[in-house]
């Protein structure tokens, strides 16, 4: 898939280490742990905009898990030389070494992807666009529950070898998302095409493919 959101790594992880002056909490000294990944993919708002993005756009989705079945049926039919219904490391060894069988295999991804990826684009536009919002929504969470627990240093669970349960407050940060912020729109409301195909390639705010892969997924398990 193609870069899919005006969010991406670096918000992530810009949100995930903040200082903030605050008195120290008796229980934690003052430093806690968030993972801010986590928080943003477990807001209820992200789920409820992935239930309506696969309403709103299920016979594109539709049409996209059809292709990419046909294609997987296809080169099923190339690559499983036993007919097992599987395709094993060595028949996908084989199949890479024999060099008619390889160019079929382009051939076949290389004709079925546009027309998946253009039939996914209206809802990973659409997904990016919702989860843009929430991220946007992350850091003024986390400051309310800094502020509330008198934290003075929140800190990645990567940062550090060891914290004990009591310092994570990203299910703190989620509730505080989810109480400021139910739903988010999931459409660039008078936004013209142009300006959302420009939206979705700021180049300082591009997704990683695991990312979006992993956010995606979400809108395909609520089409399901």
């Amino acid at each position: 898939m193609k870069t899919m959101t005006k969010m991406c790594a670096a918000a992530l992880a810009g949100a995930s280490i903040a200082l903030v002056a605050g008195a120290a909490s008796a229980q934690t000294a003052g430093i806690a742990t968030a993972q801010a990944d986590a928080a943003i993919f477990s807001a209820k708002a992200f789920d409820a905009a992935n239930q309506q993005i696969s309403t709103t756009y299920k016979a594109q989705l539709d049409q996209a898990a059809a292709a990419q079945t046909a294609l997987n049926t296809q080169l099923r039919t190339l690559l499983d030389t036993n007919k097992d219904g599987q395709i094993s490391q060595a028949e996908a060894a084989a199949a890479e070494g024999n060099g008619a069988v390889a160019s079929q295999v382009r051939a076949a991804q290389q004709k079925a992807q546009p027309g998946i990826e253009a039939a996914q684009g209206p809802a990973i536009k659409a997904q990016a666009y919702a989860l843009e919002q929430i991220v946007n929504k992350y850091d003024p969470a986390l400051r309310a529950v800094v502020a509330a627990k008198k934290i003075s240093i929140v800190l990645a669970p990567n940062a550090i070898q060891y914290a004990p349960p009591a310092t994570d407050i990203t299910r703190d940060i989620i509730a505080e998302i989810d109480r400021t912020t139910t739903t988010v729109p999931i459409a660039l409301f008078g936004a013209s095409a142009a300006a959302a195909s420009a939206w979705l390639t700021w180049p300082s705010l591009l997704v990683s493919s695991s990312v979006r892969s992993c956010v995606f997924s979400a809108v395909c398990a609520a089409a399901a």
